[in-house]
């Protein structure tokens, strides 16, 4: 999978090389926040209570950060929490895994302290704002929206510097 950072948003990952690792995390769980109402979407349609799971999540890297502590989550349980794609339809499955599998990434780049777990973790993010753009219009304008985007993460990044 090609990043879709690297593409449109390499003066924001020049930014992020200073960027201690609790404030790169911070940024992350702010950024990744934004998608709970595709889990609000996701529960309505399917009867699930994965928007409680998601803010369980993010409540956790907050308590994490604010603790100013180790994650001692069980990675594994975070991972399961990933629906499955045979189970629900295409597109809203797609949202709800690609929110998990940033919070996953993230979580394991706070563990690891690996760097491209992180950028993976903000381009999750950033396929769902793709597969929701396309969703809307198959003609989208690429350059627009992941401008945009990078926008929100560098007022995300002045806010947690």
């Amino acid at each position: 999978m090609s990043s879709i950072l690297n593409e449109y948003g390499k003066d924001f990952l020049g930014k992020l090389v200073t960027l201690p690792q609790e404030k790169k995390f911070t940024l992350g769980l702010i950024y990744i926040n934004r998608q709970s109402d595709l889990f609000i979407l996701f529960d309505k349609m399917y009867c699930t209570n994965l928007h409680d799971v998601f803010c369980n999540y993010i409540q956790y890297g907050v308590d994490v950060i604010t603790a100013k502590r180790s994650i001692s989550i069980d990675m594994n349980e975070v991972y399961s929490a990933i629906p499955d794609a045979d189970d629900y339809s295409e597109t809203e499955c797609a949202y709800v895994q690609n929110a998990l599998l940033s919070i996953y990434y993230l979580f394991e780049f706070y563990i690891t302290k690996k760097n491209d777990l992180f950028q993976q973790s903000l381009d999750m993010v950033l396929e769902n704002v793709d597969v929701l753009s396309y969703s809307v219009n198959k003609s989208y304008d690429e350059n627009n929206v992941f401008s945009h985007e990078v926008e929100i993460l560098n007022d995300i990044f002045s806010k947690v510097e």
